[in-house]
């Protein structure tokens, strides 16, 4: 069973542009790059805010479900707090134990898994951000963490385990700090775990404009990570979270965008809403617009020789149109395949899903979602 998973992983790189599959050589072969052609990330499981109880968050036959659609591996974000511990390796036991099953039962259905350390905030609140990072003596403990925490995961087999080793760092006021400790971490964790392949990735949230800024580290075996969620105020729109208060509020945004059909939303708008959809509509975003934002990736990982890849991309399901978000998501997978890059939606069932949980623990499926991703 696991050999047919593996032989549609190939097919499904071989379905891709030539030129970007053979071109994006680097030391992360293309059958093991396979492994991450399509993803998805199962949030709000071993990150904040956490599960009264992380065995029970999913079933087992939900990964199944998913491998048969055609994903291919799941993002699983982690926090720190959940696996870091005062014991003398520094790893809570009876977490990582239950971390472990987990990833068990992953590669059991036939999917890869990206290990994604979510944040580095030891506090009760998902809101990581690098504030701990900018302290010498925590980024010598998360070093140490990460030694023993890869080391501990290393017995998984490298094909179909990675290893990111942070999300979406900040550092905009200094990249260098973030770079160098990036390459320090690289360096601790390839000691114990030589064959694994690491996900890195540049300041300032993950950024396109900030990866193509970045001199590939030494390491071969490294995949360059980014994230994508423009224009912020279709993927973002209504959403509380945001450091952007006139998002709130705002919904059924169309996409593409132009002055004509924002019109009818502008007419019951003011203030900040309404210079942002404004500028949202003279924009004229649509899959053009979005290629050229993507292809400064592809063609820096094709000038290094190294590979990228997208581990998280979406719309904010609550307040948003629904064809738009369908056209959008679309949109998107379909240029990062034309560039051969993998990816990985955010997410599986919360605010950016592709599924959502019945009361009765049923999975109703997005199937308009599915199709923009070519599942199913």
């Amino acid at each position: 069973m696991f050999k047919r998973w593996c032989v549609i992983g190939l097919l499904l790189l071989t379905l891709l542009p030539a030129r970007i599959a053979q071109s994006q050589g680097g030391g992360v072969v293309n059958e093991r790059y396979a492994h991450l052609a399509r993803g998805v990330n199962l949030y709000r499981w071993f990150w904040l805010p956490l599960t009264d109880d992380p065995t029970t968050r999913f079933r087992p036959e939900e990964f199944t479900a998913l491998r048969r659609l055609g994903i291919t591996y799941v993002r699983v974000p982690i926090a720190l707090s959940y696996v870091l511990d005062d014991s003398p390796d520094s790893l809570n036991d009876a977490h990582l134990a239950i971390l472990e099953q987990a990833i068990d039962d992953l590669h059991v259905a036939g999917l890869a898994v990206l290990v994604d350390l979510h944040d580095t905030n030891l506090s009760a609140t998902p809101l990581p951000y690098s504030g701990d990072m900018l302290d010498p003596a925590f980024v010598a403990t998360y070093q140490a963490f990460w030694v023993a925490f890869a080391a501990r995961l290393a017995h998984f087999d490298p094909d179909l385990t990675f290893f990111s080793l942070y999300n979406e760092p900040f550092f905009w006021d200094n990249p260098s700090d973030w770079l160098r400790i990036q390459a320090d971490l690289v360096v601790a964790v390839r000691a114990v775990a030589p064959q694994h392949t690491l996900i890195v990735t540049s300041y300032a949230y993950s950024m396109i404009e900030t990866l193509v800024q970045m001199t590939p580290l030494p390491d071969p075996n490294l995949i360059y990570d980014f994230h994508f969620y423009e224009p912020f105020l279709l993927t973002h729109q209504g959403a509380g979270w945001t450091w952007q208060g006139g998002l709130r509020g705002l919904h059924d945004i169309p996409y593409p965008s132009n002055p004509e059909v924002v019109a009818p939303l502008l007419a019951e708008q003011t203030g900040e809403k309404y210079v942002l959809l404004a500028a949202y509509g003279d924009a004229y975003w649509d899959r053009a617009k979005l290629d050229g934002l993507i292809a400064p990736a592809a063609a820096w990982a094709n000038a290094h020789g190294v590979r990228v890849i997208c581990t998280e991309f979406g719309v904010f399901r609550r307040f948003a149109d629904t064809p738009s978000r369908a056209r959008w998501i679309r949109d998107v997978r379909e240029i990062m395949e034309g560039y051969g890059i993998g990816w990985a939606m955010w997410d599986y069932d919360e605010g950016f899903g592709l599924a959502t949980h019945a009361e009765n623990g049923r999975v109703e499926w997005d199937w308009a979602v599915l199709r923009a991703l070519g599942l199913g």
